[in-house]
């Protein structure tokens, strides 16, 4: 499980495991200009260790959690907006770590910032989320690795104020933040149907996220 603590200038991220035993562990790594002591990284760590429940009282707070946080829930987005707000996101987060503490690059450490770890927490907020996307198609091709069609969104955006520009080329589309679909084993079907420009509305869940786009996985159609 990830918890994902936004009170600080660069989000901060910790894993939570636990194995079949009921053996529970946690920890984080931090990412470049963060810094913690280790007697308060302890404290707060073993802090939530020492607050678990277990048994029938465990797992009602479980529940109560998971029904009251509509995670599970679908949320209804368009290809456009669903790109223009996780790019907003990702830009942010850019710009934090970028404006971090510089004192790793003057330590005399040759060793090369972390970057997955400092894009982790974008990946957090929206990993495991289900969306209902809205969108024309702008690619849909084989993936011979996954033996799946992997759906490209258009996600131009309209020019001018109100779009009485019209919407942008669309070779210019992975200029902007993309959203990605890979197809259920049974919809391969709508998939070899799909053309440029069509409008499809598919059902996923985000398994992959990076600061140029957002990818699903097991997308369906939905009427």
């Amino acid at each position: 499980m990830y918890v994902l603590q936004t009170d600080t200038k660069v989000p901060l991220v910790s894993v939570i495991t636990a194995s079949n035993g009921g053996n529970v562990a946690v920890g984080t790594k931090l990412s470049r200009g963060q810094t913690a002591k280790e007697e308060d990284a302890r404290s707060a760590l073993c802090g939530w260790l020492d607050k678990l429940k277990t048994g029938p009282e465990g797992e009602a707070i479980a529940e109560a959690v998971r029904v009251s946080s509509g995670f599970d829930k679908p949320i209804q987005a368009t290809a456009v907006g669903m790109s223009t707000e996780m790019g907003k996101d990702s830009k942010r987060l850019q710009r934090e770590i970028n404006t971090a503490p510089l004192k790793a690059l003057f330590s005399g450490s040759s060793t090369p910032p972390d970057t997955e770890a400092m894009y982790q927490p974008l990946l957090v907020k929206y990993f495991g989320r289900r969306f209902i996307i809205d969108g024309q198609v702008y690619t849909a091709q084989p993936n011979r690795f996954t033996n799946t069609i992997e759906v490209g969104y258009l996600v131009t955006k309209m020019k001018g104020i109100g779009g009485i520009g019209g919407r942008q080329s669309n070779d210019n589309n992975n200029a902007n933040f993309t959203v990605h679909c890979a197809l259920a084993p049974d919809q391969m079907a709508l998939g070899a149907t799909l053309r440029e420009n069509d409008w499809v509305k598919l059902d996923g869940v985000v398994d992959k996220m990076d600061t140029g786009g957002v990818h699903l996985r097991d997308c369906r159609q939905v009427k």
